[in-house]
């Protein structure tokens, strides 16, 4: 198996200044992130607990700051003066962006110019690399006077990775290990009115009979916007597929035989942008619901086929470096036992040609763990990250109400909470650290 390294050496050169922007909007249109992403607005302060102290890190709204006092108690997250927070204008562009806001507002980046040392090298680590990112790194240049280096470039090769029937084609030609199924691309009916569902019908009936179930997924979904599962009697697929298809975005499907599912892994591959290395920085396993949303991530991983997955996306992420990607890259997949020899395999699912979910747990604990070993203090084993509902409205009050929780350095165990800016929608999200999985996942089912 790949040998893993630390994901701390994407960002540890201390001649570099790393300018977070890490919104989220590029991922995906805007009433998707409202349907399943509430408080989208404030993902962005994920970053906080990737950010040194001398990094920058800019949002979108304000932070609270007990909780970037809270942070650096732990070593963590960056100075107070080096956030840079944005106010987000009624009457705005629906299709605004960190990157654009920043583009129009010389304030902040009058501020980011004063905070880099002159000697610094200086790298915009976005959560997406879109032409925004590009557009906002040129006037960077102009601004600081020197080179600005994007995490993740080109935005062509990140757009055609993000597309799930791209890339599964892509993987199919790397001989990846793929679920039977097919590409669909729908036509609307004769009057316009809407879009014509039969070719995904007789599709989803060919392999059906597989194991009983198929998997339908848009090929730009998120954030569980976009997945679709068959099964049952074919009226009612019919019936549900209609209105599947009608809530989404684009109009082309990947239909895939599936397969009971023993773990859901991801892989997280860096390509490193000044000798084109590649590093398995990541891999745990992730935390899905019955509609395959998100719900956190897991380590270690249980996968018996993990040094396979592992192979396999070292094969995609080549393709990738070779278009010109960089940086942090996350590649699904699904193991399973065969139905017929009872052998655990894999299959690819999808990429996603930026900073993962899992990215901030990771993180996290190797960054803690820095700060632990430089205290003689017990290492963290493992982590369990989930998403909270909460009656905390600030950073203040969940600490109030669980701080019995909260992480002990003395212990090397407990929750630590990030992505609070969702306080205020009443949710937060949450690592649960200790020594081993099963520590972990019974901190959880306490404290749930």
């Amino acid at each position: 198996m790949d040998e893993m390294t630390s994901i701390l050496r994407t960002i540890e050169d201390t001649e570099v200044t790393q300018i977070f922007t890490h919104h989220i909007t590029a991922l995906v249109q805007r009433n998707a992130l409202e349907t399943y992403l509430p408080g989208y607005e404030h993902y962005d302060q994920r970053a906080l607990i990737l950010a040194r102290p001398d990094d920058i890190v800019c949002v979108v709204g304000n932070v609270d700051r007990r909780y970037v006092d809270y942070l650096s108690s732990l070593g963590l997250g960056p100075k107070g003066d080096r956030i840079i927070e944005i106010k987000a204008e009624s009457g705005d562009d629906p299709d605004w962006t960190l990157a654009s806001m920043l583009l129009r507002n010389t304030k902040p980046l009058r501020a980011i110019h004063e905070l880099i040392p002159d000697r610094n090298r200086v790298v915009l680590n976005p959560y997406l690399a879109s032409s925004a990112e590009f557009d906002l790194a040129a006037v960077l240049e102009d601004t600081l006077g020197k080179p600005i280096r994007v995490l993740g470039g080109n935005a062509d090769i990140v757009a055609h990775a993000n597309l799930k029937h791209l890339a599964h084609a892509k993987a199919y030609e790397l001989a990846v290990p793929l679920a039977p199924g097919e590409i669909v691309e729908l036509h609307a009916h004769s009057d316009c009115s809407r879009l014509d569902v039969t070719p995904l019908l007789k599709v989803i009936a060919r392999y059906v009979s597989h194991t009983g179930r198929v998997i339908v997924r848009g090929t730009y979904g998120a954030a569980g916007s976009g997945t679709f599962v068959a099964e049952g009697a074919s009226e009612d697929i019919e019936r549900k597929l209609r209105t599947f298809v009608e809530q989404q975005i684009h109009h082309i499907y990947l239909v895939q035989v599936m397969f009971d599912i023993v773990a859901t892994p991801n892989v997280q591959m860096f390509v490193e942008p000044d000798t084109g290395a590649i590093w398995c920085v990541g891999a745990t396993d992730q935390r899905v619901d019955k509609k395959f949303s998100h719900k956190g991530n897991v380590f270690p991983s249980t996968a018996r086929t993990l040094a396979g997955m592992i192979c396999s996306a070292r094969k995609l992420a080549q393709w990738l470096q070779t278009r010109g990607f960089t940086g942090l890259a996350g590649f699904d997949f699904v193991e399973y036992v065969h139905p017929e020899t009872g052998a655990y395999e894999h299959i690819f699912v999808e990429i996603n040609a930026r900073v993962n979910a899992a990215t901030y747990p990771v993180f996290l604990m190797e960054r803690l763990n820095a700060w632990q070993a430089g205290r003689s203090s017990p290492l963290i084993k493992a982590f369990l990250s989930a998403k909270i509902t909460t009656k905390a409205a600030s950073f203040s009050e969940l600490q109030e109400m669980h701080s019995r929780f909260f992480f002990d350095p003395c212990a090397g165990r407990g929750v630590i909470p990030y992505n609070t800016g969702r306080l205020a929608n009443g949710m937060c999200d949450l690592v649960f650290l200790g020594s081993s999985r099963e520590d972990v996942e019974d901190m959880y089912q306490r404290f749930s």
